[in-house]
């Protein structure tokens, strides 16, 4: 926020440089960068056995990782343009797993067994809804901040499919994948150098925030600090 407010003050500045229309009809982005923040996430699940509780808790690293986003608006005012992007972070990682089984024939004796699991995917597909304003700083350099809501579809493999052999402690450790939506929100901001009044290429930090439940994992945190390069076109 405090880079857009100053961004804004500059652009001020400077908008007796240029005070033509940036956008004539609207524009088209294309971007790739990642996402450097990281976060663990824990998966817990039960299920009863031999007239007791049998547990799971999957304690698992969401890593950083890319992130592809391609978006595009069209003019409704000067200098001001609405439109939607789509953006994809998705990265594979690994859980260390820890289940109570209990006794088939005494009360109150579970085996604890622990393992690791790896190859759990997590992926945020985005669609984002922006309004983007874009404020002239010299010739052929200009900034745009943007933002709006941001639809997440969330994708998040675990292991807590765990099953046991009838009458044994013997277990079998399966992944599945859980998925849910969240309605969150975003805002950017745009270096952008236009090698041609049609044709450029810009730097951009974004921040998306969502949270969602899962099945077996609660106030899971989606989104988070995005930057990159990309090429612009305009029309």
């Amino acid at each position: 926020m405090v880079v857009m407010v100053l961004a804004a003050w500059l652009a001020g500045d400077r908008a007796a440089l240029a005070q033509d229309e940036l956008i004539q009809s609207g524009f088209f982005n294309v971007d790739a960068g990642a996402q450097p923040q990281r976060q663990t996430i824990t998966a817990t699940s039960s299920f009863p056995l031999y007239d007791e509780v049998a547990t799971v808790t999957d304690v698992q690293r969401i890593r950083n990782g890319a992130v592809f986003d391609v978006s595009g608006g069209m003019r409704i005012g000067h200098n001001l343009a609405a439109g939607v992007g789509f953006s994809q972070f998705g990265r594979s990682g690994t859980a260390a797993v820890t289940a109570s089984i209990p006794h088939p024939a005494y009360f109150d004796r579970p085996l604890i067994v622990a393992t690791d699991a790896n190859d759990l995917a997590h992926t945020e597909r985005t669609i984002h809804g922006r309004i983007t304003y874009f404020m002239p700083v010299s010739d052929g350099i200009d900034i745009s901040v943007s933002g709006g809501p941001s639809f997440i579809h969330v994708s998040q493999g675990l292991a807590t499919g765990l099953t046991v052999a009838p009458g044994t402690q013997n277990v079998t450790l399966g992944n599945e994948t859980q998925s849910g939506n969240a309605l969150g929100f975003n805002g950017g901001i745009d270096g952008n150098y236009m090698l041609r009044p049609t044709l450029g290429l810009g730097a951009w930090i974004r921040y998306t925030y969502g949270k969602l439940d899962l099945p077996d994992v609660k106030d899971l945190k989606v989104g988070g600090l995005q930057g990159g390069l990309g090429l612009r076109a305009r029309f």
